[in-house]
């Protein structure tokens, strides 16, 4: 998910409206996130949270995407977002099925960047 965010960081540019719709979308699914990590919710519990509050977000983030996507320059950075965010929709939504997934893997690739650019050096 933060990679499909930075698009519509990008994109903020071209079109603010559009852009801040979907930031303010994704800042409160990563709100329930927040939420289920400090009630130090089980596997299922945040499953069942994230049904109940995360889908409801996701389905109609997705419709609206839908429906803006026609109204949009393909080569925007805004048009470009979307494509890319409903291009990946399937795996960006995965995490609601399964309550040990996160919402996005900053904190792997974080741990592993100082590896990489080591080998790099």
């Amino acid at each position: 998910m933060a990679h499909a965010r930075r698009k519509f960081e990008k994109a903020k540019d071209n079109d603010l409206k559009r852009a801040e719709y979907v930031l303010k979308c994704m800042a409160k699914l990563y709100m329930i996130e927040r939420e289920a990590k400090e009630k130090d919710l089980s596997s299922d519990q945040s499953k069942e949270l994230r049904t109940e509050q995360s889908r409801p977000v996701l389905q109609e983030l997705e419709k609206w995407m839908k429906e803006q996507l026609p109204a949009v320059l393909p080569k925007s950075s805004i048009g470009q977002a979307i494509t890319y965010t409903l291009g990946l929709w399937n795996r960006l939504t995965r995490y609601t099925q399964n309550g040990q997934v996160e919402i996005d893997n900053n904190l792997i690739e974080n741990s592993i960047r100082p590896v990489a650019l080591g080998r790099r050096n």
